[in-house]
C-alpha cells in the first residue's frame, strides 16, 4: 500500500534542486574520497581501481536521476575526459631534465617550459575563441564536437613526435617545435572547448542555474581527476617512471607510446556522438521539451516511481503567460491505494 508519506508530488523530486543538490554533495565526497585515499594508499593500482569506481558511481547517478538530454551530454564529456587520461608528470621531466639526467633530451629550463609556453597556449586559445565565434558559433553539436574531437587528436599527436625526436630528424629545433605545437592545440582545444560551454549553459534548468552548472562542471572534473589516475598507471605500466635521476634515458622510451594513447582516446566516446549529443544547433534551445525549471522530469528515477505508483502523474500543459507549466494529476489507482 502507498502510504500519505509515500505519495510525494512529483514536484518534490523535478523541483528546485534536491536532486541537484545531493548529486554534488555525492561529486563533492568523491573528489574527497579519492584524495584522501591517495594519501592513505601506496598502491598505484589500488588508486586506479578507486578512481574508476568512483567514475562509474557518478556516471550512474547521473544517468540514472537526471533528465535523459542531460545525463547524455554529461556522459558524453565525462568520458571523453577519462579517456584523455594524463601524461604531463612524465613530459616535464623529459622537457626539462638536464644533460646529465637525459643526454638526448630538450634540456628546457623550468621557466622556459611553464612561462613561455604556457604564455603561447594563453594567447593562441584567445585566437580559438575568436575563431569559434565568426565560423563554427553556429554549427550542430554533433559536428562541431566530432570536428574538434578529430583535429584535437590529430594535434595532440605531435607530442608523440618530439618524444621520439622525430622533429630533430626533419630539422625542426625543439623550441621552435613546442611553440608551434602548443599554439596549435591551444586554438584546436579551444574551438573544442566552446561548444562545450555552450551546452553546459543551455542544460541548466531555469532557477538552478548555478547549482546545475557546478555540478556538470564537478562531474567534468571529476573525470579529468579519473584521467591523470589512468595516466599515471599507464606510465607505470608502460615504464615511464622518470625521477630526474642521472643517466635515466630508458624511461623515456616508450613515452610516445603514452602520448599517443592519451591523444587517441578521446575519440572513442564519437563512436556514441549520435546517441549521446542532440542533433541541434548551438542556438536552439535543449530543454524546451519539458518542463524547463526541472533538472530531472522523465528521468530513470521518476519513470520508475510512476510505474510503482509513488509519483504523482505528471502532464505538461502550456499556459498563455507562461512558456510551461507542470499539471500534476493523481491517477485514481494511487487514490483509491492512499
Amino acid at each position: 500500500r502507498v502510504s500519505a508519506r509515500c505519495r510525494i508530488e512529483s514536484e518534490r523530486w523535478r523541483g528546485r534542486g534536491r536532486v541537484p543538490f545531493l548529486l554534488a554533495a555525492v561529486v563533492g565526497a568523491a573528489g574527497i574520497f579519492l584524495a584522501v585515499f591517495s594519501v592513505w594508499s601506496d598502491s598505484l593500482r589500488l588508486k586506479f581501481f578507486a578512481a574508476i569506481c568512483v567514475g562509474l558511481l557518478n556516471l550512474t547517478l547521473f544517468s540514472i536521476f537526471l533528465r535523459p538530454v542531460i545525463a547524455r551530454i554529461n556522459a558524453f564529456f565525462f568520458l571523453q575526459n577519462v579517456f584523455h587520461v594524463g601524461v604531463h608528470g612524465a613530459s616535464f621531466y623529459f622537457f626539462t631534465d638536464t644533460p646529465e639526467q637525459y643526454p638526448e633530451g630538450p634540456h628546457f629550463s623550468p621557466a622556459f617550459f611553464v612561462t613561455a609556453i604556457g604564455s603561447v597556449a594563453g594567447i593562441f586559445s584567445l585566437l580559438g575563441t575568436v575563431g569559434y565565434n565568426m565560423y563554427a558559433s553556429t554549427w550542430k553539436y554533433r559536428s562541431i564536437v566530432t570536428a574538434g574531437s578529430l583535429a584535437f587528436g590529430a594535434v595532440n599527436c605531435l607530442s608523440a613526435v618530439v618524444f621520439l625526436r622525430l622533429n630533430l630528424v626533419i630539422g625542426i629545433p625543439d623550441r621552435l617545435f613546442m611553440v608551434a605545437s602548443s599554439a596549435m592545440q591551444s586554438v584546436i582545444g579551444q574551438l573544442g572547448w566552446m561548444p562545450l560551454t555552450v551546452m553546459l549553459a543551455q542544460l541548466v534548468p531555469d532557477g538552478l542555474e548555478c547549482t546545475m552548472y557546478a555540478l556538470l562542471a564537478g562531474s567534468l572534473n571529476l573525470g579529468m581527476a579519473v584521467a591523470n589516475y589512468a595516466g599515471a598507471f599507464l606510465l607505470q605500466s608502460l615504464g615511464v617512471n622518470p625521477s630526474a635521476a642521472v643517466g635515466e634515458s630508458a624511461q623515456f622510451d616508450r613515452l610516445w607510446l603514452a602520448a599517443l594513447i592519451s591523444a587517441c582516446g578521446p575519440l572513442v566516446p564519437l563512436l556514441l556522438v549520435r546517441l549521446l549529443i542532440p542533433d541541434a544547433r548551438q542556438t536552439d534551445k535543449l530543454l524546451e521539451a519539458a518542463d524547463p525549471s526541472s533538472a530531472t522530469v522523465d528521468s530513470l528515477f521518476e519513470r520508475w516511481c510512476a510505474r510503482r505508483g509513488y509519483f504523482a502523474v505528471a502532464k505538461e500543459q502550456p499556459w498563455p503567460d507562461k512558456p510551461t507549466r507542470m499539471s500534476v494529476e493523481l491517477s485514481a489507482e494511487v487514490i483509491g491505494k492512499a
